[in-house]
């Protein structure tokens, strides 16, 4: 009997073994991919507010469309000329917000819009 109850305490022991090992293991794969997922998010957030070289920086804000609203309209409305061109402010909205056509929007969508403000 107890040679028996030794080899089932051997295999106790390397089951627990095992399992601690592919705990550690998923544990490191989570670890590895939340690290990877949030350094580029971050990277990628630190690149939005930088200041521009003309004295003005970007920040975003939500803007909710209105019936009769083009993104042509809102850029009138948010775009600073002398920072990019009206089409140029319309392509960074779509890509923003990931909109694959500019006649996309409609009323009552919430969309992110950046918008320049001077840093004077």
């Amino acid at each position: 009997m107890k040679r028996r109850r030794n080899i089932h305490s051997k295999k106790t022991r390397r089951s627990y073994k095992m399992h601690t090992c592919i705990a550690a293991a998923a544990a490191f794969v989570l670890i590895l991919v939340m690290t990877i997922c949030f350094t580029g998010r971050q990277a990628k957030a630190g690149n939005l507010d930088t200041p521009e070289t003309d004295g003005s920086a970007k920040y975003y804000t939500s803007y909710q469309v209105q019936s009769g609203d083009t993104l042509w309209t809102i850029a009138e409305k948010y775009n600073s000329t002398e920072i990019q061109s009206t089409q140029s402010y319309v392509e960074e909205v779509c890509r923003i917000n990931h909109l694959s056509d500019a006649n996309q929007i409609y009323a009552g969508n919430k969309i992110c819009i950046p918008y320049y403000q001077s840093l004077n």
